[in-house]
């Protein structure tokens, strides 16, 4: 999977700037059908590279940290009893009917809650909350345990800053919070939370980690609407 990962860069001429989506099928079929026992010819890995930097959930570029919208869907995440999302899979149906959502409603992302009400992550990355200098994200039953979330919980642990992980409520995010959230592309994206069911949320001083500059630094963040 390296080699071929490196083959690809090699010839596109791609160094930086560049984000990698890997995809492994089980392969070709030999006929139609749900059967796994179809797939006779071995998986087969898709590499697609094209040029990228941060963006947001539109594919806008991101320059600065200008705060993300977000409304709470009426979609839920999967449970592990149904279609486990700590794997990363491709049947994402339930994301996308949150991002339509979202989109219908004029914001950013969509927050999506698991099937006992609790916060999992926004339909595209994992959601994070800063409350009196500790960082709070939701326990990894209902989202994608994914690498830049691990990369914040330890950047955190290395600045001293407690890191639990908790069930969280729509209560938590009706006051002044710093709500954040982060995947591979995105990187770390403040957001301002609009919410059908609990109203607009306040503005709130949002906390962006600096990636192992040993400090974190301070930015404001503005309902958007």
């Amino acid at each position: 999977m390296r080699t071929a990962v490196f083959e690809t860069l090699k010839a596109n001429g791609m160094r930086d700037g560049v984000h990698i989506r890997l995809t492994l099928t089980r392969g070709e079929k030999v006929t139609s059908g749900m059967s796994p026992t179809n797939n006779q010819s071995g998986p087969s890995l898709i590499v697609l590279a094209e040029w990228k930097g941060l963006v947001d959930s539109s594919g806008k570029v991101v320059g600065g940290l200008s705060p993300q919208t977000l409304i709470t869907s009426s979609i839920r995440r999967n449970t592990p009893a149904c279609l486990d999302s700590k794997i990363h899979h491709c049947n994402l149906l339930n994301n996308i009917l949150a991002k339509i959502q979202a989109n219908m409603a004029r914001a950013d992302d969509a927050l999506m809650l698991d099937v006992h009400g609790f916060v999992s992550e926004t339909n595209a990355t994992n959601f994070f909350i800063v409350k009196r200098g500790v960082l709070i994200t939701p326990h990894a039953d209902a989202c994608l345990p994914g690498i830049t979330r691990g990369m914040v919980i330890e950047i955190a642990r290395e600045l001293g800053i407690k890191v639990p992980s908790a069930s969280t409520s729509g209560s938590l995010l009706r006051a002044p919070r710093s709500p954040h959230r982060s995947c591979l592309v995105r990187i770390c994206l403040p957001t301002a939370c609009r919410v059908f069911t609990w109203g607009l949320l306040h503005c709130c001083q949002s906390r962006c980690l600096s990636a192992r500059a040993g400090r974190s630094r301070s930015a404001t963040c503005h309902l958007q609407r």
